[in-house]
């Protein structure tokens, strides 16, 4: 008896304390089953479609899979994210149902996978992605939910594998690659995302490979090729991305092709 007076003042004071705070829990279940929570969150007191408080959601499992925070149905505070065996996948704030600030995406070792910030749901500043080792990936800088100025990429062992400079989202700029060992493989320029202007490819061992002229993304102008002890081996004349001369160099002989199309 005694136990269950006790029941009965902790659910008074209860459903007195959502009163007060003009809220009230609903739960829904999974199939059907009053045994298998599905969600529990808070609503206003005379209005069920208005999220108000905290809310939970669960998998079929039993185990969590969100927890939010809603303040007239809107998306308000931490929310959190959890994969179907218990792991947190994700956190994020919001405020006024609009990403504001960290927003962090795990592994499910714990690692994190993207640290990105956002401001009224856009993405602004430092972003960094890692690989499962937690090593960086990728990493550079955001303004309005567009890439912006230098970014880095690189190898699952965290040595660089390139640097591209961006302007509003696109490749505009100077390009640098590297082989896993950090030795140069070429760097160049972008315009409007395509190839432009020189171009230098270098082999394994550093030393020069070829120097390509580039023009709206196809070769135009004079490519040579070296070998790699630094012979001049080919003089290839693109136009518009087709060869219209070739020259071997060590036998000195030319082919021309004739493109009437090309004039």
């Amino acid at each position: 008896m005694r136990n269950l007076l006790k029941l009965l003042t902790i659910c008074l004071l209860f459903m007195a304390s959502c009163q007060n705070n003009n809220t009230k829990t609903i739960k829904t279940y999974w199939y059907n089953d009053s045994t298998k929570l599905m969600e529990r969150f808070e609503v206003q007191l005379h209005n069920d479609s208005i999220k108000h408080g905290l809310y939970e959601s669960f998998y079929a499992n039993g185990n969590k899979e969100y927890t939010k925070h809603y303040l007239q149905n809107q998306l308000n505070d931490t929310l959190f994210h959890y994969s179907e065996n218990g792991v947190l996948i994700e956190k994020a704030f919001y405020k006024n149902n609009l990403l504001e600030g960290e927003r962090i995406l795990y592994f499910v070792n714990h690692q994190p996978q993207t640290i990105e910030i956002y401001k009224n749901n856009l993405l602004q500043g430092h972003s960094v992605i890692y690989y499962e080792n937690g090593n960086k990936q990728e990493e550079g800088n955001f303004i309005n939910n567009q890439r912006e100025g230098e970014w880095k990429y690189y190898y699952k062992s965290g040595n660089l594998k390139e640097i591209v400079f961006y302007k509003s989202g696109s490749e505009n700029g100077y390009y640098k690659s590297f082989y896993e060992n950090g030795i140069k493989k070429s760097n160049g320029f972008y315009k409007d995302e395509l190839e432009d202007s020189i171009w230098l490819n270098y082999y394994p061992s550093g030393r020069l490979n070829e120097i390509v002229h580039y023009k709206n993304g196809k070769e135009d102008g004079i490519t040579q090729v070296f070998s790699e002890d630094s012979v001049l081996l080919k003089i290839i004349h693109y136009k518009v991305g087709i060869p219209i001369e070739f020259t071997d160099v060590k036998t000195g002989k030319t082919t021309k092709h004739n493109f009437g199309f090309l004039k």
